[in-house]
């Protein structure tokens, strides 16, 4: 049994196999306390809103599950 498939490929598993393959994925905004004084709480947040829709939009286009 091959344990990565190709991609674009379903991985074939033996019966009864709970086996999966994951990824999880961190980001990290550098100089975030220092970015977030800097910008203030709206702009602070607005930034971080398109963060996670950007990180969001890459998931689905890599067909990631959350």
């Amino acid at each position: 049994m091959n344990f990565i498939a190709q991609p674009g490929t379903e991985a074939r598993s033996t019966a009864g196999s709970r086996r999966m393959l994951a990824t999880i994925l961190f980001t990290d905004i550098v100089d975030s306390t220092f970015r977030a004084r800097e910008l203030g709480d709206k702009a602070w947040r607005e930034l971080l809103h398109a963060h996670d829709a950007t990180v969001r939009r890459e998931m689905a286009r890599f067909r990631a599950a959350r």
